[in-house]
């Protein structure tokens, strides 16, 4: 591999921009966090997990705040870990139910199967199933209102959603979604195939082209609102994108607003929502709050 080849590598790498912790260190730190608070959240926080929304193992999704009340807001998370990383994973991210619990929110963890068993194609497809099965869950409990947030490779599976790769979601399902949340999304692969990533995911250049987010259509006549979240000690790339993603929306003629949050990476970004005092955490809550009345 070149010099030019490592540079264009490492921008695809989060774990290489922390200022917080060494590259080979921040993912387990990353982890540890997680796994520490999903536990917790899964022990107090009323849960129904393992919900079917197909056949494949990880085709499942965890809901949590059931007992609150049958019209509560809901905020639907896709998680990410670059489509491979069987350590990340669904419940990795259920660290995030209790500040949302406590503020009267239910939320609704998407899995998904992960490449190379399946390709990317088939995870897309396998997240609208699932969003779509959250949906009817909230149109049968009378929701006041319907949130989706990914992170990571998450959120670039859910920015499909709103371009011409996912258009088997119909528009009245789109515009129940009433806010989206990216953060630290990645949304043009063209450069994946020349870095290590790829080889779970095995994308031709073509591919890789086709299933970007950025040079997608989007769809039209959609009243979702957007906040497309990055994060300054993130990768320059990542941060690049979500601008121009964020660009993209707004000359769509969609309701979007960039967010470059100070002082966290890749990884505390996505932490710190459990944090009343975060900017993001801030963000999510006040949105959900105001459109949900």
């Amino acid at each position: 591999m070149t010099d030019f080849e490592k540079s264009t590598e490492k921008l695809f790498l989060p774990n290489q921009w922390s200022k917080r912790f060494s590259p080979d260190v921040i993912v387990n730190k990353h982890l540890e966090f997680a796994t520490k608070g999903s536990e917790t959240a899964r022990q107090e926080i009323p849960s129904q997990l393992n919900v079917k929304y197909g056949e494949l193992e990880k085709e499942k999704i965890d809901i949590f705040g059931t007992d609150l009340s049958n019209d509560a807001p809901i905020l639907v998370f896709v998680h990410g870990g670059y489509w491979q990383k069987e350590y990340l994973n669904r419940a990795t991210y259920h660290f995030l139910a209790p500040i949302l619990h406590k503020n009267g929110i239910k939320s609704m963890f998407i899995g998904y199967e992960l490449c190379p068993k399946v390709t990317l194609s088939q995870i897309i497809n396998e997240v609208v199933v699932a969003t779509k099965k959250c949906l009817n869950y909230a149109k049968e409990n009378g929701s006041k209102g319907f949130y989706l947030a990914g992170y990571s490779a998450g959120a670039h599976v859910v920015a499909t959603l709103y371009t011409n790769l996912a258009l088997n979601l119909s528009n009245e399902d789109r515009n129940m979604i009433k806010s989206v949340f990216l953060i630290a999304g990645i949304y043009d692969l063209r450069e994946l195939p020349k870095t290590c990533v790829n080889e779970p995911l095995n994308l031709s250049q073509d591919q890789a082209k086709e299933l970007s987010p950025l040079l997608q259509n989007l769809v039209s006549g959609v009243t979702t609102k957007f906040y497309v979240i990055s994060a300054k000690n993130d990768s320059p790339e990542f941060q690049k994108q979500a601008k121009m993603f964020n660009e993209k929306l707004q000359n769509g003629g969609l309701v979007t607003k960039w967010i470059n949050v100070e002082n966290v990476d890749h990884f505390d970004v996505v932490e710190r929502v459990v944090d009343e005092g975060f900017e993001v955490t801030n963000l999510i809550l006040e949105e959900i709050k105001n459109l949900s009345r």
